[in-house]
């Protein structure tokens, strides 16, 4: 099984997690530093290399689901899959954009599921 950080539409109860629903979850909130959550349109976001921290969660998914998430978040077009440490120990990918999106409005304390529930 493959570790992916959700941290978005993919978070359990939003809009994407159906595309989990053949993957483990570890129902823990865990912390990517070093990036930055920016609002790329108002239904999603996405995360850049930056100071801050990005909240989300943990998804063990296997190669089938891996590629689909891949298309679906349009790797290596728009998001990029690359390995980062959650909790500064975890090895897991997240998928992350260019630095150019960094002009998006920014999604301050790194949580999505706290941002949309506040708009």
């Amino acid at each position: 099984m493959i570790p992916i950080f959700v941290y978005g539409t993919l978070r359990l109860g939003e809009g994407n997690s159906h595309f989990l629903r053949n993957s483990v979850l570890d129902n823990k909130l865990h912390k990517l530093s070093g990036h930055d959550m920016h609002e790329v349109c108002s239904s999603f976001p996405g995360i850049v290399e930056g100071s801050g921290d990005v909240y989300g969660e943990l998804a063990y998914v296997d190669e089938s689901t891996l590629q689909m998430l891949d298309m679906l978040e349009g790797v290596p077009d728009f998001y990029d899959r690359k390995e980062v440490y959650l909790d500064g120990y975890i090895r897991a990918y997240a998928y992350v954009l260019p630095i150019e999106y960094s002009i998006r409005p920014k999604i301050h304390g790194g949580d999505w599921v706290k941002h949309r529930k506040r708009r």
